[in-house]
């Protein structure tokens, strides 16, 4: 299981760097560690208590260890998988990585383990049993130079038989990327530290001594690399003069470096093992500090690598005294396990202060970044258990297995891996298939069957790359995305007579796009019925031609070129036995007529499930031409011959569209209905005297109007004669 320190290293992400500008990203991890410890030399490391993934346990000797991370360790059961990773978020840019791996019998069992270490998906460590004795109690640490260009580094440890992979301490710190003659070897590979040798003095750096060194370079002896015959001659010598040109962009080399030196009056000659299958980037360190040089020609050497001379060197003619003088030189095309460096004097004694081996290690291919984020979704939406060891690149490195039940094969342009296979069949998963899984634009075959998965199936599953697909005996519910009836795409390769010749007859695949080499010839045609299929416009042709001896392969399509005719031959020449494999005719307005097998691709088995709605039609036609597919044991699926008919108003799940209609006119009826009421009912209620039959309405307006004109008479005389003095004839007498 992998994990990010994020949040842990913030306090290092943000220290300060006044110098160096660079240093603002690093990280210190004590692998196995319970708690934060803070070693002698004020740094600061951080426990990895937090990390899921394998177990923690202790040294057997921890007296024996002189600092707090290396007195812990985490090893990796195969319980935890293959393959287990630390994932460190960082900045884009170029790194320093250390780690230091022990195993002092932690486990009582007397054998150390062998495993593989990789750093951004490529190969840089290998651990194989029985170790040294040296290197099994008191460990070893191992260093590289790499480019990190995807937000996140990523350092993993695969198992090797059922050996338990160990790490006791991890170390990255931000580097110049310009350093180490990036900008002439480029970012593909990674730097290998074989031997960085201070000459002259004792191990020295960042962890080992109060020393400096801006990228945290360890500087190691150079008395174990010496010949026995210069062991015989060597002298060291040392100053505290200030020493100029150092602690420089890019490559930052410290002062102290340049601050010894080793001379002797004969041939110094250093060796080192290395694997005589790369390429070595070395890189040499002078500084004239011996006072009694003081003109050009004082003293003169010749470096030679492997018996070849690489340079003349004098040095008070390069820089003078007391200054660095540095440079590099690569080795290729090695014959021999052992890197011979030999300085052989010309005028005076040679005197070198130092001596780097890097490995030039080219990057691994890494899988597309995008399928990346596919399977880790699918990793958390599968409930994928740990044991399968789904951490860190799902392809690479390609030296080590993929992860469990997936399979891999380089792109089109061999420029990156892409997943082309899964197959994770009856391993107790419990979860769902992430929506994600639509990235993985070239996958073939994905079987998750008896599983106990479940939700819906994605939208967009059924992309053009996949061949077969098995969800069977899983509890997925819902309908079947129509993305899977269209699933069905392959590149159609012919041959356009004559164009093939002098092959009368041929025959000819029907290659997935990716697969197919590149065409001969191609052709547009303006129309192509296939059957009572649909006509498709502007159909691109591109053309292979095989000889006719090839037998008709068995897992795809044949193509089959003949003379213009309008059936199936019945038996052309050197046609191979097709017997039982559906054809279909396809009519070409240039007057020639292709034959091939109607089998486009096809298992689809969603069996067992709790799906339901309308199967696709299309989705269905593909065991009509000669697919596999297995609707079974799914009881709200229906639409198709041998399921149940589908409901008028229900489809996939949801309303049909007939339903929607009928629910939209029982709506708009409904709004009339209440239109009308409003009409005659409440409207007429302000009038509602008038209720009577038609014929009588006219006789009750005409009395009403002599009623009306009777009373304002009455009125009008009762005013008069009131006016007049006049009692009324209504009033008391």
């Amino acid at each position: 299981m992998s994990v990010l320190f994020l949040l842990l290293s913030l306090p290092l992400l943000l220290s300060p760097a006044l110098s160096f500008p660079f240093g603002n990203t690093s990280y210190f991890i004590d692998c196995g560690g319970s708690t934060n410890t803070t070693d002698p030399f004020n740094t600061t490391w951080i426990s990895d208590r937090y990390f899921t993934g394998g177990a923690t346990s202790v040294v057997s000797e921890p007296l024996h260890f002189l600092y707090p991370q290396e007195k812990n360790l985490r090893f990796f059961p195969l319980s935890s998988g293959k393959k287990n990773c630390y994932i460190l978020p960082l900045p884009n840019g170029r790194y320093y990585f250390r780690t230091f791996t022990v195993y002092d019998n932690y486990d009582g069992k007397s054998n150390s383990p062998s495993f593989d270490v990789s750093v951004e998906g490529t190969l840089v460590f290998s651990w194989r049993s029985p170790w040294p004795e040296t290197l099994d109690r008191d460990g070893a640490y191992s260093d590289l130079f790499a480019f990190v260009k995807d937000g996140e580094a990523d350092v993993c440890f695969y198992s090797i038989a059922t050996d338990p992979p160990v790490i006791g301490s991890l170390e990255i710190r931000q580097i110049d990327p310009l350093s180490y003659d990036s900008s002439t070897i480029g970012d593909k590979f990674i730097l290998v530290n074989y031997g960085r040798l201070s000459c002259g003095s004792n191990q020295w750096g960042p962890g080992f001594s109060n020393d400096t060194d801006d990228f945290g370079r360890t500087w190691q002896s150079d008395s174990e690399f010496r010949t026995p015959n210069t062991k015989k001659i060597i002298n060291s010598i040392s100053t505290r003069e200030t020493i100029t040109g150092t602690v420089q962009p890019p490559n930052y080399f410290p002062m102290k470096l340049y601050q010894t030196a080793v001379t002797g009056n004969g041939i110094l000659e250093y060796d080192v093992s290395v694997d005589a299958k790369m390429d070595y980037l070395l890189w040499f360190h002078f500084a004239e500090i011996d006072s009694s040089v003081k003109q050009k020609a004082g003293r003169v050497f010749d470096v030679l690598v492997n018996e070849k001379k690489v340079e003349r060197v004098d040095i008070f003619a390069e820089v003078g005294s007391f200054a660095a003088y540095s440079w590099s030189y690569t080795v290729h095309n090695l014959s021999s396990i052992v890197l011979t460096v030999k300085f052989v004097p010309v005028v005076g004694a040679p005197i070198v202060s130092g001596i780097e081996f890097y490995a030039l290690v080219p990057n691994d291919l890494s899988t597309m970044p995008e399928q990346v984020v596919a399977m880790r979704a699918l990793k958390e939406s599968l409930r994928v258990p740990d044991r399968m060891g789904w951490n860190g690149d799902p392809c690479a490195p390609t030296s080590w297995d993929a992860w469990e039940g997936v399979t891999c094969h380089p792109n089109k342009d061999e420029t990156a891996l892409v997943i082309s296979h899964i197959d994770l069949g009856s391993q107790g998963l419990k979860g769902s298939i992430s929506e994600q899984v639509t990235l993985l634009s070239d996958l073939a075959s994905l079987n998750l069957s008896s599983n106990s998965l479940g939700g819906t199936l994605p939208s967009g599953l059924g992309q053009q790359s996949l061949v077969q697909l098995d969800l069977s005996n899983n509890q997925f519910v819902g309908p079947i995305p129509e993305s899977l009836a269209s699933a069905t795409h392959l590149q159609l390769v012919v041959c356009l007579l004559p164009s093939c010749m002098p092959c009368p007859l041929a025959y000819y695949h029907a290659y997935q796009e990716g697969d197919m080499p590149a065409p001969t010839h191609t052709h547009t045609l303006q129309s192509l019925e296939a059957g009572g299929d649909r006509t498709h416009d502007e159909i691109i042709v591109k053309i292979l031609c095989y000889q006719v001896n090839i037998e008709a392969p068995q897992d795809r399509s044949v193509i089959v070129l003949s003379p213009p005719v309008h059936k199936p031959p019945s038996s052309p020449q050197n046609k191979p036995d097709l017997a039982g494999t559906p054809f279909r005719e396809l009519h070409c307005k240039n007057s020639f007529s292709v034959f091939f097998s109607a089998t486009l691709l096809s298992d689809r088995l969603l069996n067992g499930n709790l799906l339901e709605g309308r199967v696709p039609e299309e989705l269905y036609s593909i065991g009509v031409h000669g697919g596999a597919i297995d609707l079974s044991g799914n009881k709200g699926l229906c639409g198709v011959p041998s399921l149940p008919q589908c409901s008028l108003f229900w489809e996939n799940g949801r309303l049909s569209t007939g339903g929607k209609i009928a629910i939209g006119l029982s709506c708009l009826v409904f709004v009339s209905l209440l239109v009308l009421g409003y009409i005659i009912c409440i409207r007429r209620r302000r009038n509602d005297y008038d209720f009577a039959p038609p014929h009588d309405l006219m006789s009750m307006a005409a009395k009403r109007n002599r009623y009306q004109r009777q009373k304002s008479l009455m009125l009008l005389e009762m005013e008069s004669q009131h006016a007049k003095g006049l009692p009324s004839p209504y009033g008391p007498h």
